[in-house]
């Protein structure tokens, strides 16, 4: 008996990217205190995994780190570092624009995908119901219910369209399905909330995208610049006033249709 093994696929890995070194140094690399220059003495490094639109970059950090003379009189060596932006998930090579893209892909709707799956699965569907009901319609009984229902759809055939030709029109206009909907299409997603953590983890994304789209604001990028703004930073009063999704704050950019 053969036996027949098969090979591992390699997943990709953050050193499988092109990679971008960015310096964070001093500019002025002079003692504050006494005035002589400063002794280098290391550099932290930092790697995060940036998404862009067409591909994936890695950016590697290296941030310069200096130390000035011995004070005797508090006994502390001075340090000093370049700025270096923080981690928006510490420990992690995780920046803005891949959480971003990670929670865009997953929570909200891929409208183009959505279009051309309909036109595959409905349209010889739709074609099919047309061709029968013009067929039966002129031996259906005149003012009978099956007539009635026959001219509605005569009627209303271009109307009924839209949702193939656009996948942002709903099948259904019933507003309670409409505002669930998301998650009922995300409901596989909540096998992997093993904990109470993960759930709100999971409730808070979808909030944030919905909260987004119906602001008109798009979500990847809505999302990024949150994410980047709160970096480094205490999630303030101030700040949450600032990016909030109805915020008059927020850039144009962000917005679906917003005149500059």
């Amino acid at each position: 008996m053969t036996s027949h093994s098969r090979k591992k696929s390699k997943k990709r890995g953050i050193e499988d990217f092109p990679e971008t070194v960015v310096e964070h140094d001093l500019e002025d690399k002079t003692d504050p205190q006494i005035g002589k220059p400063l002794r280098l003495i290391g550099t932290n490094e930092r790697k995060e995994l940036v998404h862009h639109k067409e591909y994936y970059e890695v950016i590697k950090h290296i941030q310069y780190v200096y130390s000035g003379e011995y004070d005797e009189e508090i006994e502390i060596t001075p340090m000093y570092k370049g700025d270096m932006p923080k981690a928006v998930i510490p420990k992690s090579f995780a920046s803005p624009s891949l959480l971003a893209s990670i929670l865009d892909k997953k929570y909200k709707k891929d409208y183009d995908r959505i279009t051309k799956e309909r036109k595959i699965k409905s349209l010889p569907v739709l074609e099919e119901f047309y061709e029968i009901v013009k067929t039966v319609v002129p031996h259906t009984p005149k003012k009978s219910h099956l007539d009635t229902a026959m001219a509605y759809a005569i009627n209303n055939e271009k109307y009924l369209r839209y949702y193939i030709e656009d996948g942002r029109v709903e099948i259904s206009n019933n507003s309670a399905e409409r505002c669930c909907k998301s998650f009922v299409i995300g409901r596989k997603n909540f096998l992997f909330s093993n904990s109470v953590n993960g759930a709100k983890a999971s409730g808070a994304a979808y909030s944030i995208i919905e909260s987004a789209k119906m602001n008109g604001l798009k979500p990847y990028e809505y999302i990024e610049y949150i994410l980047t703004r709160m970096t480094g930073n205490k999630l303030t009063a101030d700040l949450l006033e600032e990016i909030i999704p109805w915020s008059e704050e927020l850039p144009k950019n962000l917005y679906k249709n917003k005149k500059a």
